[in-house]
């Protein structure tokens, strides 16, 4: 996203869309605005065709999840007639709070807003799962979530070194019954392709109350 005004994301596209064409820039510029989180990465500056440059950092600051982006997306670069067999929505696993444990002395040095705005990505996060839920929930076969519920809780941002653990409790919530069924009820969507809905249908769905 934009350093200076978060209101939308910026979309590095390599692809040709109808309308707000973003930045066109290099593939090691898209990759460092994308991984700039704070604490890990700085943020990087990059010039555009009018020779003006502007301030990128990571966009799962406050778009954290996605999926109404990408749906958005899909209508720019498919049409609005495309049709739509389903959503898939794929999250990082349930988080009580995103944490640095282990902090080096850069990092303790963070100001509180920072830090709050840091364990708030998780509850940004589930907050629009929810809401696609509300959406597309009621239309059969149409919306797909895939979260691993418990075990990563005290897995940080910083415990890369973890990913075997990370990996164990995946399979585990896999291989549960509701989790593997589901699972394979998007597989049979996936493989028939059928589409009741089209792009635009699905970007105006109002969000159910209930």
């Amino acid at each position: 996203m934009r350093a200076k005004n978060a209101a939308a994301p910026a979309l590095l596209r390599t692809y040709f869309v109808r309308d707000n064409e973003n930045l066109d820039c290099f593939i090691w510029e898209a990759a460092r605005a994308t991984t700039a989180a704070p604490t890990f990465f700085k943020s990087i500056s990059i010039r555009g065709p009018d020779g003006i440059s502007e301030e990128f950092t990571d966009g799962g600051l406050k778009w954290n999840n996605p999926v109404k982006v990408v749906i958005e997306e899909g209508a720019k670069v498919f049409g609005d007639k495309r049709r739509v067999a389903c959503v898939v929505s794929i999250g990082t696993g349930h988080q009580s709070a995103i944490g640095l444990r282990d902090a080096d002395w850069y990092q303790a040095l963070l100001p509180k807003n920072v830090i709050d705005l840091l364990k708030n990505l998780a509850t940004d996060s589930e907050e629009k799962a929810s809401e696609c839920e509300k959406q597309y929930g009621h239309l059969p076969g149409l919306y797909y979530r895939f979260n691993v519920e418990h075990g990563l809780e005290n897995v940080s941002l910083n415990e890369w070194e973890k990913i075997s653990e990370v990996k164990a409790h995946t399979k585990a919530y896999l291989q549960e019954p509701l989790v593997e069924r589901k699972l394979n009820q998007l597989v049979d969507v996936l493989r028939t392709r059928s589409a009741n809905i089209t792009a635009t249908q699905l970007c105006m769905i109002p969000i159910s109350s209930s």
